[in-house]
């Protein structure tokens, strides 16, 4: 194994030299969870996120910190936050560079899989998405995660085009946990009445919006 780089917890990838497809053997200290720098996007990260933070989300390193392989890849249409880990990541829209981390072991052999590359198609998209980041990037089908408790909504079909697409599904019957969703962005409403439906509560809005629809 190549001797590792020495990283600070905000150390980002961006400041890391590799083309796509290069690899690089960074150490990262520990403490690095809590303050290290912000992430964007889950098993593979725009290059402006923290490495070591994002290494530590991607369950490659604990938080005490450890030797850690990262791939750099190319750019994506679509990154989504999660929590893991003790680490919180957050969603962003198309980006240049992606990387990913993969623990290894004492000879630098990698112990964990490379993740699957990013869907632009129908990408994975958080709790929190809203149907603005969609249209971003021309997506107009996505994937719900599983057990999304949250996630603010406003009308009850149409809805606000910055209300959650997974908390619309449910409250519209699409979906009762994760799984698949179409989405329609529809002409501007002027009002939108919210309702109880489905374990959700959507709330009203009385000015004119972007709108959206939710089917399977």
């Amino acid at each position: 194994m190549a001797h590792p780089q020495a990283a600070e917890c905000k150390l980002k990838a961006r400041d890391v030299p590799g083309k796509e497809g290069a690899t690089r053997f960074l150490e990262c200290p520990a403490g690095c969870a809590k303050g290290g720098g912000t992430v964007w996007g889950s098993d593979v990260y725009t290059d402006d996120s923290a490495v070591c933070p994002a290494a530590i989300h991607a369950g490659a390193i604990p938080e005490s910190g450890g030797k850690v392989l990262v791939t750099f890849t190319p750019g994506g249409s679509f990154y989504v936050g999660t929590q893991r880990n003790g680490v919180s990541t957050s969603d962003w829209g198309k980006w240049g560079r992606s990387f990913y981390a993969q623990a290894i072991d004492a000879t630098g052999k990698t112990t964990s899989k490379a993740p699957a590359p990013l869907d632009t198609t129908k990408p994975a998209i958080g709790c929190n998405t809203n149907a603005d980041r969609l249209k971003e990037i021309g997506a107009t089908r996505a994937v719900c995660p599983a057990d999304c408790k949250g996630g603010t909504v406003y009308g009850s079909g149409p809805y606000t085009s910055d209300s959650s697409v997974c908390a619309a599904a449910r409250h519209a019957g699409i979906l009762k946990d994760g799984g698949e969703v179409g989405v329609t962005i529809v002409p501007t409403a002027k009002s939108f009445k919210g309702s109880n439906k489905n374990g959700v509560s959507s709330s009203n809005w009385d000015k004119e919006h972007v709108a959206f629809t939710v089917a399977k």
